[in-house]
């Protein structure tokens, strides 16, 4: 009867030790997929921001060389009015 007992005493924190190392597995493998998204938005938000930087860095160049083309025309204009007058 008393080893009866123990053996199942034995089995059932066998069987808890068991459960427990799944429920460690389960939390490690939850804890490393919230990481490893983690990382992922992050990298992604780099990315956006890179992009975004080197979107307005070609704004701004575009903007320069159209500030220049009606600065240009607006000399032109002018010199045209000075040669007729």
């Amino acid at each position: 009867m008393r080893t009866k007992i123990l053996l199942a005493k034995f089995k059932t924190r066998q069987y808890n030790t068991r459960q427990d190392k799944t429920r460690q597995e389960k939390q490690k493998r939850r804890y490393e997929m919230r990481r490893q998204l983690k990382r992922a938005g992050a990298r992604c938000r780099v990315e956006q921001s890179r992009a975004e930087q080197s979107r307005a860095e070609q704004n701004r160049i575009k903007n320069r060389t159209e500030n220049r083309t009606e600065q240009n025309r607006a000399e032109q204009s002018r010199a045209e009015q000075n040669r007729a007058s």
